[in-house]
């Protein structure tokens, strides 16, 4: 009762309505304080009208105070713990009056670092306990400082414990990928492996956008193609990870394959193209190959379309093998390649003269180094390809990462600020398969 009593006594006290806004400024500098609890903020409060000033000196016993007198933070303090006969501290009794607790932005900004840091000790015992291996270990710990701003918002927005179940189905998702050559994983047989959830990885569950994070990561040059966190910037990254959503939705388009199995026999002598899905590929890449060990990649179905049409008037057994990636490679892709190479062909890849078809040319010289080479993507064909009517703008942030790979084309683009299209050059494109296929020694 007696401690009861001392707080309707305290309330009492600070009830003067001449008090009222010194309080109120009293409370938001404790608020605003960078200091810890148990000390009182800097700054000072000013007197506004004499009725302020006396009010405040018979609370806390100053003297000498009238309109315009600055006090500060810190003195009142002491006064109101020295001469008044309440057993609180000035926070203790503005918590009182206003009936709240006060949290000042350095407890804030503390708790949140202490929630923080057990956050991550609370992760990398995750991955102590999934026995992830070292390397493995060190991608995932760079991974999650790269993201310590994004991971902390999610902890904020979805809570600790979502958070860590979300990132213990990422890190034991990360820890099963196949890696360069390895096995193909399906998103829905890794989802219910690493989070008993065939669903977890989906677009919109909290693992799938933690895993889409994950894999920009590792995957830089990847995650900067396209537009971040959209449908086929996601289908890219997945797929540069080795993971697919399924076997047959991804495809490949081909024309004049060959091979020692019947069915590829009799597929090149049909003269008709052929899409390979994932599953179909499973089934022949072991014995496919290309026609005299060389296949020409484009990216456009349309350009595709015309060089098959362009052929009609060669003999079929003389018919190149042509590929159509369809734009961004997928798994299929990238299988189909690898087994191409693999038996030995050589690769001419020719694309868009834009960014997306300069990062496409760029993987493909980097993952078959020494077996692929460019087809027309020169200076002088890219300023045979410029669009003229609708003047296209390029992004020149998009192409200076090129420019290593390609110094010549790049500033020629940059120069002229235009777009090309693989169009304009079917029929240089075209002359080049004919002039392959009749000029062979085999043609004869």
């Amino acid at each position: 009762m007696a401690a009861e009593g001392l707080r309707d006594d305290l309330r009492e006290a600070l009830g003067d309505p001449h008090l009222a806004r010194i309080l109120d400024e009293l409370r938001l500098k404790y608020v605003a304080s960078r200091q810890p609890r148990g000390e009182a903020p800097s700054g000072v409060v000013v007197m506004e009208t004499h009725d302020e000033a006396d009010a405040l000196s018979g609370l806390i016993g100053k003297r000498g105070l009238r309109k315009d007198s600055r006090v500060r933070v810190r003195e009142i303090a002491e006064l109101f713990a020295k001469n008044t006969r309440f057993p609180f501290s000035l926070r203790g009794a503005l918590e009182i009056h206003f009936g709240q607790v006060i949290v000042s932005r350095r407890e804030i900004r503390e708790e949140r670092d202490a929630d923080r840091e057990r956050m991550r000790a609370r992760f990398l015992a995750t991955l102590a306990e999934l026995g992830v291996w070292p390397e493995e270990h060190v991608r995932v710990v760079a991974w999650m400082d790269e993201d310590r701003k994004v991971l902390r918002t999610w902890q904020t927005k979805w809570g600790e414990e979502p958070l860590a179940r979300a990132f213990r189905a990422v890190a034991a998702a990360l820890a099963r990928l196949p890696g360069r050559g390895g096995a193909i994983v399906f998103l829905a047989e890794l989802a219910a492996a690493a989070a008993n959830d065939p669903h977890a990885f989906d677009v919109g569950r909290r693992a799938g956008a933690m895993l889409n994070r994950a894999l920009a990561h590792r995957f830089p040059e990847t995650a900067r193609r396209g537009t971040r966190g959209g449908a086929s910037w996601r289908r890219s990254l997945l797929a540069e990870a080795g993971i697919a959503r399924d076997s047959i939705s991804s495809r490949i388009d081909t024309y004049g394959l060959t091979g020692d199995t019947p069915y590829l026999q009799a597929l090149r002598a049909s003269g008709l193209d052929r899409p390979f899905t994932l599953r179909s590929l499973g089934i022949v890449e072991h014995d496919v190959r290309a026609w005299r060990d060389t296949a020409f990649i484009v990216e456009n179905p349309t350009v595709f379309e015309a060089l098959l049409a362009r052929l009609d008037d060669v003999d079929r057994p003389l018919h190149p093998t042509i590929l159509c990636t369809n734009g961004n490679l997928n798994l299929t892709d990238t299988g189909m390649l690898d087994a191409l190479v693999r038996s030995g062909a050589r690769l001419f890849y020719s694309g868009d003269f834009d960014p997306a078809g300069l990062e496409i040319a760029a993987i493909v010289l980097t993952r078959y180094p020494g077996a692929a080479h460019l087809w027309r993507m020169t200076p002088a064909d890219y300023r045979q390809a410029v669009r003229q009517d609708d003047h296209a703008p390029l992004d020149p942030d998009r192409l200076r990462p090129l420019s290593k790979r390609f110094p010549d084309l790049v500033a020629e683009m940059v120069a002229i600020g235009r777009t090309g299209d693989q169009e304009k050059l079917i029929e240089a494109l075209a002359g080049d398969v004919i002039r392959f296929a009749t000029d062979h020694p085999d043609s004869e």
